[in-house]
C-alpha cells in the first residue's frame, strides 16, 4: 500500500519500476535501507518501509518491526565496518518532514 502524496513512496514505486537507482544494503518484502541520494552527513543510510505507514507510532505490524530492526542492526554494521561508529536518527513531530517510517544511519566526523 503506498500513499500517491508520500515522496518516500513515490522514490520506492520508481525504485522498484527500475527508473531510480539505489545502492541497496538491505531489502525485504517489508523494508529497505539504501546509501541516500541526498546525503546530509559523511554516510548516511536511509531505511524505509515499503508500505506506507506515516510514522513510529504507526508501525504496529510484528513482522515489519522485526524485519526495520534488521534492516538497522545491517545498515549499522555497514557503517561501523566503514568508519568505527555510527549513529542513528530518526525525527518525529514537526521535525519529521517526510510523513512515511523512516531512520537513517549516519556518519558524521563533526560528532564525536
Amino acid at each position: 500500500m503506498t500513499d500517491t502524496s508520500c515522496s518516500a513512496c513515490e522514490r520506492l514505486q520508481r525504485y522498484a519500476k527500475g527508473e531510480e537507482e539505489l545502492r541497496v544494503v538491505y531489502e525485504s518484502e517489508y523494508s529497505v535501507a539504501f546509501y541516500s541520494p541526498r546525503p546530509f552527513a559523511e554516510v548516511h543510510i536511509a531505511i524505509m518501509t515499503k508500505k506506507h505507514i506515516p510514522t513510529i507510532f504507526d508501525l504496529t505490524e510484528d513482522e515489519i518491526i522485526v524485519d526495520v530492526m534488521k534492516a538497522i542492526k545491517i545498515a549499522s554494521k555497514e557503517v561501523i565496518s566503514l568508519k568505527g561508529a555510527c549513529k542513528l536518527e530518526m525525527y518525529l513531530g514537526e521535525w519529521q518532514n517526510t510523513k512515511h517510517f523512516h531512520c537513517h544511519v549516519i556518519y558524521d566526523s563533526s560528532v564525536s
